[in-house]
This record gives structure tokens, sequence and C-alpha cells, in this order.
């Protein structure tokens, strides 16, 4: 491949005019990997209808090819077989032209993975990629079950059901691959028995957008917490956090900022609180949360031990650490062959659920903690992020990856 261009194409299920959230930064990461002489990289979408009228948008080295059409599928992705099969076609005959092509997948429901392995990969003979960022089984099993009536809780029994089978199945294809990106280790190991292409790379920063608040010392302030991301109990412990600091708040100068998704039910929730202490400020872009992140005094991660949180790695967590400021977070994942509790972070043991006391007591050691030192431990863990997680030390592997 030396001396020639190589064309890479993204395929993925964004809407190009909201450039926001966790899944945008990390396939943004990706795209200020590869060397520009000889990559070009372009992203697709089956948010649209590329039949006819395509237009190409330049932004940061990247081509967008988009339509004023949106496709057309049912609220159920991973049963948008007829949809996302004409998709793939839609794609193939924008690029079959082209000699040298990879196609790397980063939109995982099952109708898509089934459509572009067999028709990019079995019947057109293309080389494509695909990421696994988490395991869609145990997102499923982590899938809500709506006690409100005995109707709603057959019916989100049968749909919980419905989406482990999904999920089985997506995990199980990803082993047909060219290639799989591993975010974590975890995910890494399980693969690496059935595909010879097996790469780890996780959670990635861009040194450039790291920054450093230059706000004064002061011991006496409101110490703030900030959370980033969708409010749950299951993926992040915000429940448990938000109990925690309710119970803190009452001896203590402390404050829960919460920004993010969530269910209707979690907004009705928080709404009823009436705890001052507790502050939602909804949604954010995801070029909003860096800037916003620095003004806490402690960023949390805080996941309860559970299929999904075992084999993930948070995106959000690149973010928090580069703004310098101490994080809290549970050791899970591949949290452990990073960080160390008091040194370069707050680490809580790994749990099936959040340990109340335990929280509190973690807390409670933190606020305890000088200014000085915490900002010493939120340094370290951007020297951590800086040196393990840099896009410049994993350019070299994904050009490899792809040449293959």
């Amino acid at each position: 491949m030396v001396g020639n261009t190589l064309k890479l194409i993204f395929i993925t299920n964004f809407d190009f005019t909201k450039r926001s959230g966790a899944a945008w930064d990390r396939i943004m990461s990706y795209s200020k990997i590869f060397p520009t002489d000889n990559f070009q990289l372009v992203f697709v979408s089956s948010f649209y209808d590329l039949s006819n009228d395509t237009k190409v948008q330049k932004w940061n080295n990247v081509e967008f090819i988009y339509s004023n059409y949106k496709s057309r599928s049912s609220k159920l992705k991973d049963l948008n077989f007829l949809s996302n099969w004409r998709f793939c076609k839609q794609v193939y005959r924008l690029f079959n032209k082209e000699q040298h092509i990879r196609y790397f997948l980063y939109n995982i429901n099952l109708s898509i993975v089934f459509s572009s392995l067999i028709y990019l990969k079995i019947v057109k003979k293309q080389k494509v990629f695909i990421e696994k960022n988490e395991l869609e089984t145990a997102i499923a099993l982590n899938f809500p079950i709506d006690k409100k009536s005995i109707t709603r809780r057959v019916s989100s029994v049968f749909v919980k059901f419905l989406r482990i089978l999904f999920g089985l199945k997506t995990d199980f294809l990803a082993v047909f691959f060219n290639g799989i990106i591993a975010i974590s280790k975890n995910i890494e190991r399980i693969y690496n028995p059935f595909n010879s292409n097996v790469n780890y790379i996780p959670i990635l920063i861009d040194p450039e957008n790291a920054i450093t608040s230059d706000e004064l010392v002061d011991e006496q302030k409101e110490f703030k917490i900030g959370y980033f991301g969708w409010i749950s109990e299951n993926k992040d412990g915000v429940f448990s956090l938000i109990e925690a600091v309710k119970q803190l708040s009452v001896k203590h100068p402390v404050s829960l900022h919460l920004y993010g998704d969530a269910n209707s039910d979690t907004l009705k929730y928080i709404n009823t609180l009436s705890v001052p202490a507790i502050v939602y400020h909804g949604n954010l872009s995801q070029d909003q949360v860096l800037p916003e992140a620095i003004k806490y005094d402690l960023l949390t991660l805080i996941r309860p031990d559970n299929l999904q949180t075992k084999f993930g790695f948070s995106t959000k967590l690149a973010t928090y650490l580069l703004t310098g400021k101490p994080i809290l977070i549970s050791n899970v994942s591949d949290h452990k062959y990073y960080f160390k509790d008091n040194v370069n972070a707050f680490v809580l043991g790994a749990r099936k659920r959040i340990d109340i006391a335990e929280l509190l007591k973690k807390l409670e050691q933190i606020l305890l903690t000088s200014k000085n030192q915490l900002a010493i431990i939120g340094n370290e863990g951007k020297l951590i992020a800086l040196k393990n997680f840099s896009l410049k030390e994993y350019s070299k592997k994904m050009v490899m990856i792809f040449n293959k």
C-alpha cells in the first residue's frame, strides 16, 4: 500500500448537522490519527438516503457525504434490514471504482452489522472493519423494566428479551470482520481467539485540547462536583451519587451539578428532589463539555460492576482527564491498569451496586483533602492520559491495522 492513498470510509448513523456526543468525539479522534498524505477519510451515514443528489462537505480534513433526504427506517433499528441493505448498496455504488479502499463500521446494531458483513465483505469482497466499544448484549441486560403496570412490565420484559437476543447476534457477527478495534482489554480478550486482527485502542485524547484552570485556590468556597453523561444508575451510578451528596450537604458546603440526557422518569425524580445541593443543567454539545467541566472541583464516574461497565471504557473519562481536575471513579473496566487511589485519581472498589456508605466515606475524604493536593492528583491524572491515551501514541498502529 506504500505510495498509494488509501480511502477509509467511516460508516456511521450520525446526523451530520448535530456534531456532538461521546460517539462523535470518539470518531473525530480517529479522524485525527491518520496521516493526511496517504489517507483520505470519508464519512457516510445511514441517517441519509444516498440514492441520489449526494453532496460533499469538507470539515477538519474529512469529507462528509450526505443528502437533503433522510433515510426511511423503523424505530427498532436492529430490524432495519431492508433499509440498511439498501444503504450499503448506495455506499458501495459511490466508491466501487476506487482501488484502495477500506470500510470502518461505527454504527452498531444488528441490521447494519449484518448488512455490512454480507453485502460489503462477502458479496463485494471489500475489507470491512468494526469497532467494539461495548458489548451489545451487556447494554441489553441493563435495559430497565417498566413496573408501572402489569401491561408495561410484560411489554418491557419482552423488549428486553429481544434486545438481548439481538445483542448476542450482533456481538457474535463481529468475529467475521477483517479487523476489530477493541476499546478495552476485556473486549480484546474475548475476540482474540476468534479473529486474528483484534487491536486494542483505548479512550483517546488530543493533547492540544488539554486546558488548565487559572482559578485561585480558595479553601473556604463551596465544593462543586460535576457529572457529565447519561443520567442513570446502571451505567454511571448517578442516583447513588445524588443520595450521597444529599446526605453530605447537610454537614458540608458541597453541591452536585448534573449535565446530560435522561428519560422522563429520571427527570421527574430530579425535579421533585427540592434539594439545593443537587442541580440539573440539561444537556450540552460535546464542544461545551470541556470548558464547563473545568469549573468543578471533582469530576465523577462511579460505575457499578456489570457487563456493560466491565467491557466498556468511558470516552467521557478522556474529557475529564484533559481538565486536570481530580476524578472519582470505580475500579471497573481498564481503570485498574492506569489509575491508583489517592495518586492520580480517587478510586472506589468495583461492586454490583454502589455502596453508599463507602461512597460517603470517600467523598468526605476528598472534602478534607487540601486544594493543593487535589490539584496534584488531578494533574497526575492528566499526565497519565497524555502518556497512555494520546492520539500520537496510536497513529502508527491504526495505519498498520487498515493497511493489512
